[in-house]
């Protein structure tokens, strides 16, 4: 055999070799002839091994084809006393939306003290509707001090509208309720008179007070004197025709005349006044929906619900207060407020629903978490109070969250 030329010898020569089939650094020069060869040898044999298996592969993938397109060629049968194949598919799809809204709203953290919370009693979907709407609480209207003479007001829906008809096209009638106390120890007050401002978004209804001939046509007044220690009221009625928002409101001016008992002469007074329309003057007592329900609701409407708030406070905790009483003390302002009703109370978390005159409807979901003041010291903590509303309405939604704030002191 012959041999490459050692390192630094001519290039002559290694190419001399390399025509003749030797090959610079091996002993035998066919050896490299065959090593291409049989690389191409196993290459043959391992494409003819694997061949077999990919034809067992796609035979298998081809049956398996055939027998969905078999499959999707028969009909769905229906066998007494059971649904058929689509029907099922629907309830199930159906099943899992309702399951995936009622999660996506009860998110409740494991803490289990807000269960301990009960939900109110109040009236079934079985139950007859109420009759009697939502009444305010009473809020001051004018305070004299000098005279002593304070008014006060509360706001509701005169009338309920009939189950189902509620809707934007049927205006709601609201009842303002004035009384004017006389405080004062030698004085009378008398020619107690309201009167409101004309506006676009409500318009006197009728008012009435101790006798018909007393309703003066732009307000309202209160007949004969008020003595020492006495309250009288009158009644306004306002349609609303503007919609339910943050700034509806009565504006107008009250004047009143007041003179010492045994006086003849007397002194007139007069104030300006401002009464704010809460939007949850609208909510109606509806029978309290049951979870089920809730859940089909939000499965069926959740679009519906596009307009959210929220509120976020700290929760007050007097000293003789526990944490459970602290937190269902907040809960009843936040319901009390909004004018909703507890649907259901999990661990950490409670779900709320109401629906207002104009068809209106409105989700709350109320959770809380408790942290420690100080990391580390046990009984020094402070818990805080999320309030996020869902509603069918923006205006509506907004002045609730409003209420809210104000009610929970934000």
């Amino acid at each position: 055999p012959r041999r490459a030329t050692a390192s630094g010898g001519g290039a002559s020569e290694v190419e001399e070799e390399n025509r003749n089939g030797v090959y610079p650094g091996e002993e035998e020069g066919w050896l490299l002839i065959i090593y291409p060869v049989m690389a191409r040898l196993d290459h043959l044999e391992a494409k003819k091994e694997a061949k077999p298996a990919k034809e067992a592969k796609e035979s298998k993938k081809s049956k398996k084809v055939k027998e969905q397109q078999g499959a999707l060629r028969e009909e769905p049968v229906a066998v007494k006393g059971e649904p058929a194949v689509e029907e099922k598919k629907a309830k199930k799809k159906k099943k899992q939306a309702k399951e995936a809204t009622e999660s996506a709203l009860i998110d409740a953290p494991p803490d289990p003290t807000f269960a301990a919370v009960a939900v109110p009693d109040g009236p079934h979907e079985e139950d007859q509707q109420p009759t009697v709407p939502f009444v305010s609480d009473t809020y001051a209207l004018y305070s004299d001090d000098v005279l002593s003479v304070v008014s006060t007001y509360t706001l509701a829906l005169s009338a309920l509208p009939p189950a189902g008809e509620e809707s934007s096209s049927t205006s709601p009638v609201v009842r303002l309720v004035l009384s004017v106390t006389n405080k004062s120890d030698a004085l009378v007050v008398s020619g107690v008179r309201f009167h409101f401002t004309q506006s676009f978004d409500v318009q006197q209804h009728f008012a009435d007070g101790a006798a018909a001939e007393d309703v003066a046509a732009d307000g309202l007044r209160i007949v004969g004197e008020i003595g020492v220690g006495e309250t009288k009221e009158g009644v306004a009625e306002f349609t609303v025709v503007g919609n339910p928002r943050i700034g509806l409101c009565f504006r107008g001016d009250v004047e009143f005349d007041v003179k010492a008992i045994n006086d003849l002469l007397s002194t007139s007074r007069q104030s300006t006044f401002e009464i704010p329309i809460s939007v949850s003057t609208f909510m109606l007592p509806i029978p309290r929906l049951e979870p089920s329900a809730f859940a089909s609701l939000l499965a069926d409407s959740i679009s519906d619900f596009s307009y959210q708030g929220n509120v976020s406070f700290l929760v007050r905790q007097s000293v003789d207060q526990s944490t459970q009483q602290a937190l269902a003390a907040a809960l009843e302002a936040i319901t009390r407020a909004t004018r909703t009703h507890i649907v259901e109370i999990v661990p950490g978390a409670a779900s709320l629903y109401g629906r207002g005159w104009q068809g209106y409807q409105v989700a709350g979901l109320v959770k809380y978490v408790v942290v420690p003041v100080v990391e580390g010291e046990e009984g020094i903590q402070k818990t805080t109070m999320n309030v996020d509303l869902k509603c069918t309405d923006e205006d509506f939604m907004k002045g609730l969250v409003r209420e809210v704030e104000v009610a929970v002191e934000v």
